[in-house]
């Protein structure tokens, strides 16, 4: 399956290490060659250089392109995505080109709600039931989604962070089971990708820009790690920290759909 250029496996690139602290600036430190993982001082910096970016937004509006691909096929629609950060809230418009719309996602922290307008119904259930699958890209999490309409890793909780290859950085619980997998840019700081490992999911981020101190991706991947199904978002147009109306945040159900409440169960 072809990457994005700048979107290479990490044993296949030459170890770097990069200088200790980032500048209060947020600057990219230097880079210095060096065969081995980050040394905690640079964990510390790089971590937290992804908590401040956090720090950054509290909501974005994004549109542009959904190219959707699977078994060698790709189809494409026009996206249009809203969120905002406290409480998580996320509103997804997938719109054929020619107009018509196709699905419309609600996301309220752990729930969601998926209106198909081919199908005509509303399914009410969790975001973990892989039941979504079919109208997201595996089983997604809250962070995971919040990452895609930022454009730019999202960090969580954690209890340890720490580097056991060039170029990575792992999130541990407090059991010392992996939460999140960052991998770095070889000649900069900037994160290229994030692994949510429970739910075998990739997320790549291409193509950086800037507007003020806000980093953002213009180009993003979600890729399962099992099957042969990716979803990559081509972002023409971000504004953050805008105040979104609570209306922006509702699914309008066309008369005669059904409504289907898919029962909570336990999901590990």
């Amino acid at each position: 399956m072809r990457r994005f250029i700048g979107y290479r496996r990490i044993g296949h690139l030459p170890a770097v290490m990069l200088a200790l602290c980032l500048a209060s600036s947020c600057t990219r430190p230097p880079v210095e060659p060096l065969q081995s993982p980050y040394a905690p001082p640079m964990v510390t910096s790089l971590v937290a250089g992804l908590e401040h970016q956090k720090g950054l937004v509290s909501s974005a509006v994004c549109a542009g392109t959904l190219t959707v691909g699977e078994n060698g096929s790709a189809s494409k629609v026009s996206l249009l995505m809203a969120g905002r950060l406290q409480p998580l809230t996320i509103k997804i418009e997938m719109t054929h080109f020619w107009g018509n719309p196709l699905l419309h996602i609600l996301v309220r922290n752990d729930t969601v709600e998926v209106l198909s307008f081919r199908d005509k119904k509303l399914l009410i259930g969790s975001l973990r039931d892989p039941l979504f699958e079919p109208y997201l890209p595996g089983t997604l999490n809250p962070s995971a989604l919040w990452a895609l309409v930022r454009a730019y890793p999202d960090i969580g909780p954690y209890e340890k962070a720490l580097s056991l290859r060039p170029q990575e950085i792992q999130l541990l619980d407090e059991a010392g089971k992996p939460l999140q997998t960052f991998a770095f840019d070889v000649q900069a700081a900037a994160p290229t990708a994030v692994t949510f490992p429970a739910q075998d999911l990739t997320l790549y981020f291409d193509r950086f820009a800037r507007t003020g101190p806000i980093e953002y991706a213009k180009r993003c991947r979600i890729e399962p790690a099992s099957g042969n199904r990716f979803i990559e978002v081509q972002w023409d147009d971000i504004t953050f920290n805008r105040t979104l109306p609570e209306p922006v945040f509702s699914l309008q159900v066309p008369p005669g759909y059904r409504i289907v409440e898919i029962e909570r169960r336990a999901l590990e």
